[in-house]
């Protein structure tokens, strides 16, 4: 069953992120954020889960980009990678992770690009558009019961929204 509904997919994006702490990342062949949420927060009349996973298949990146490219030259000169960005991206992760403002203080959702503003003044840029399928995707972490489970995904430009409970799944397609 597909259901049409407007949705406000920037209100469900700061409701989940912001005030959320970064717990703990994930490589392989992709980055791959957990946050811990805060208690008690809801989206209606439903309690957000206390754990989420942003996964990032498209460019992104701390700061400016303009003084990020020129961090990743600096700090990757000496090696010959063959991606050079995802070491650095790693230690940025490893650096805000042990940090006191690791938590997100505010999120911008365009139809660009995401922007993550941590307490300690860092930030991340994720871009909406990649040559994928998903530029990146939030959703439940470690849910025991897949019959309520949910997630967004963005990929060119587009936003999606997919509810699945037992019997029907509920898509919704947001365009910005």
């Amino acid at each position: 069953m597909s259901v049409s509904t407007k949705i406000d997919v920037k209100n469900i994006v700061s409701i989940l992120l912001e005030g959320a702490s970064l717990g703990s990342f994930v490589f392989h062949t992709h980055f791959q954020l957990n946050f811990y949420c805060q208690v008690g927060k809801k989206i209606g009349e439903k309690e957000i889960p206390r754990e989420v996973r942003l996964s990032i298949l498209s460019d992104w990146w701390f700061g400016d980009k303009e003084e990020w490219d020129k961090t990743v030259k600096k700090m990757t000169k000496e090696f010959a990678f063959i991606e050079p960005e995802e070491p650095v991206l790693a230690f940025k992760l490893a650096a805000l992770r042990w940090s006191e403002g690791s938590v997100i203080r505010s999120t911008k959702l365009s139809s660009e690009k995401l922007e993550i503003i941590f307490e300690c003044g860092e930030s991340i840029t994720i871009l909406n558009n990649d040559e994928e399928d998903c530029a990146w995707e939030l959703h439940e972490l470690n849910k025991e019961n897949f019959d309520n489970c949910w997630s967004v995904l963005c990929g060119r430009g587009e936003y999606i929204l997919i509810y699945a409970k037992m019997i029907n799944m509920k898509v919704i397609t947001i365009v910005m």
